[in-house]
């Protein structure tokens, strides 16, 4: 009975000490500076997962979904509650993201150009990663079905329909050349507890609709939810 209890015991410290070992929150950093950085610098081929070494933004194939692709800050930025992104010469990482999203196509040549996708970060509460990255994946189709009959106003206001489930705060703009997260910060009390929101931005014909949810609150704290990783929508 004690050597059943001690092997027990061995196995559990294993799965434990193994839980602990995969939770590096600092993994796409890592990623960044030891395998993606260094060749772009030497000009060699890119290592997989690398697709990309842009001066503000590293792309790489992220690991879920079949043609999911991170768009990572080049620069050491914690998240969206990290003050730099706020500051005068703040990386617009939205923009960056949306201009990397051809490169779905090398793993799906089907996934769609503009409609059908979007951009995603996720709460600080939310997140696995401690490294800015916009997730850039297809929308559920009943998500676009929804939003293809939403107008949203050029203010932030709440969802008259929920979205996966959640009712989040809406605003349009004309395009993401100013920072999605700038806007959201206009929002009452958002500036002060960034880290608790979640961020989308969505293209609508000439124009995108942001999605901002609170963790806790109104939308959740997790936009990556809308999106779908098995990009049934490019079927």
């Amino acid at each position: 009975m004690r050597r059943l209890a001690l092997v027990v015991l061995l196995a559990v410290a294993a799965f434990v000490a193994g839980r602990a070992a995969s939770a590096n929150r600092l993994a796409l950093w890592e990623i960044v500076q030891t395998q993606c950085a260094p060749a772009a610098a030497k000009g060699e081929p890119l290592p997989a997962p690398c697709l990309d070494v842009e001066p503000r933004a590293v792309v790489i194939k992220d690991r879920n979904g079949v043609a999911q692709v991170l768009v990572i800050a080049a620069e050491r930025i914690k998240g969206i509650e990290d003050p730099a992104l706020l500051g005068p010469d703040a990386p617009n990482t939205f923009a960056d993201a949306w201009g990397e999203r051809a490169l779905m196509r090398r793993f799906l040549p089907s996934a769609p150009e503009s409609m059908g996708l979007a951009l995603t970060v996720n709460s600080a509460e939310e997140r696995s990663q401690d490294q800015l990255h916009v997730h850039v994946d297809c929308l559920k189709p009943e998500v676009a079905r929804t939003l293809a009959d939403f107008t949203p106003e050029a203010a932030w206001k709440t969802m008259s329909v929920s979205l996966a489930g959640h009712t989040y705060f809406a605003r349009a703009v004309p395009d993401l050349s100013t920072s999605p997260f700038r806007l959201l910060a206009e929002m009452p009390g958002a500036a002060a507890e960034m880290g608790e929101w979640t961020l989308a931005a969505v293209p609508q014909g000439e124009r995108f609709v942001l999605l901002a949810g609170r963790h806790g609150g109104p939308g959740g704290g997790h936009a990556e939810d809308i999106q779908d990783n098995t990009c049934a929508i490019a079927r």
